[in-house]
């Protein structure tokens, strides 16, 4: 398995330059297996396994191919339905006959199946980063991802467990396709202006989570035909339910249960000189919480070192400056009144509560919901998931 360093080193070497080059754009003749005389999708059959992309991403990078559409259509083949936008995984097989493929498709599938039947994936999400636009081995223009510390570590754990089905012999390049060239290639000038276009979505900075929900086997009859066969993530159950056990022993080592009920007198004097309305339910979970600290163990991958992270209960030795809230009227982003309950420590983040306890991270120039309890977000931080 790549070092991250050395994964990070090699896509940066081709995914930060974007040039077509002075001259016509030619495109890989790889194309044309996959793209016919009309730039219409050819049939080209396989398997494959794939994050699919939420919705919200979804429409975030159909965007991207919004502009591209409308300011160079005659650089790109058939459309992509953005519905289908997706980060591969593992490629399986391919072909553009679906009688050489069928075959293999069958046992790679039986293979899959009873692989991820014994398999509990590390994780339900990984966080993702646009790493830039680029120009994929000149067949299609592409979103290249990268993924940093345990996240990248989680990924390539699940990659080298599929690698076990069918080896591959190129690197992982996890990526994003937008959508594949016009197979007649297009003008210089064409791919100048493509060049402005790729250099202006590249000044965008975005991350987005993966989730094991959204990783499937698929199958395809086409490159815009993919079809969900089943969801790899066949023991999420088991592996939340191992996770919940080792944070719930956490809390208790760390003097926590469910009748602990202590006295919050003092406290709600201070919250009240503040200005902080408090409401039942909100000072029933001071009253179980205030005056702990849990550290959550975070889960190792790879060779990533053991972390610890605390989360101190205290909502006078961290209440959070008004100031703070005042740059940014938080009342528009939660749904009820906040109260702080303490922080994360080593970070500049207060931990809130609305109404609900669902629990927000507040630091000075903005706010997230966290999770929608308290117990949501200490499994978040010992699974070291993406939480802000």
């Amino acid at each position: 398995m790549e070092k991250f360093t050395e994964f990070s080193d090699r896509i940066d070497s081709f995914e930060k330059t974007f040039d077509l080059g002075q001259e016509d754009f030619r495109p890989n003749p790889s194309v044309l297996a996959k793209v016919d005389e009309n730039n219409r999708f050819k049939p080209f059959y396989g398997d494959t396994t794939v994050f699919v992309l939420s919705e919200e991403e979804q429409a975030y990078f159909k965007t991207f191919t919004d502009m591209l559409y409308q300011e160079v259509p005659e650089c790109f083949s058939e459309r992509i339905d953005s519905k289908t936008f997706h980060m591969t995984l593992h490629d399986l097989s391919n072909s553009p006959v679906l009688a050489d493929v069928q075959h293999q498709m069958s046992i790679n599938e039986g293979k899959l199946r009873n692989l991820m039947k014994e398999q509990i994936l590390p994780c339900s999400r990984i966080a993702m980063t646009v790493n830039a636009v680029f120009n994929l081995n000149h067949t299609a223009l592409v979103v290249g991802l990268k993924a940093t510390g345990s996240n990248y570590s989680k990924l390539m754990q699940m990659y080298e467990m599929l690698n076990e089905i069918q080896p591959l012999p190129y690197p992982f390049t996890p990526h994003i396709t937008l959508a594949y060239y016009n197979r007649n290639g297009f003008s210089a000038e064409s791919g100048r202006r493509l060049t402005e276009i790729v250099n202006t979505l590249n000044q965008k900075r975005y991350w987005f989570p993966l989730d094991t929900q959204q990783l499937f086997y698929q199958h395809f009859e086409n490159m815009a035909g993919y079809q969900n066969i089943f969801c790899l993530d066949m023991n999420r159950e088991q592996r939340e339910k191992n996770y919940h056990d080792i944070v719930l022993s956490m809390m208790k080592e760390a003097g926590w249960s469910e009748t602990r009920k202590i006295d919050i007198s003092e406290q709600l004097a201070y919250l009240k000189k503040e200005q902080y309305a408090v409401s039942d339910s909100q000072m029933a979970f001071l009253e179980n919480f205030n005056g702990l600290q849990i550290p959550i163990h975070v889960k190792r991958y790879g060779d990533m070192l053991e972390n610890i992270r605390y989360v101190t209960c205290d909502c006078e030795e961290w209440l959070i400056p008004k100031k703070w809230l005042s740059l940014f009227n938080y009342q528009n982003y939660a749904e009820s009144p906040l109260v702080p309950f303490g922080f994360i420590e080593g970070e500049d983040t207060v931990l809130m509560i609305d109404e609900q306890l669902r629990i927000y991270g507040v630091w000075e120039y903005g706010i997230s919901l966290m999770g929608d309890s308290i117990f949501d977000v200490l499994l978040k931080f010992y699974a070291d998931e993406p939480i802000i």
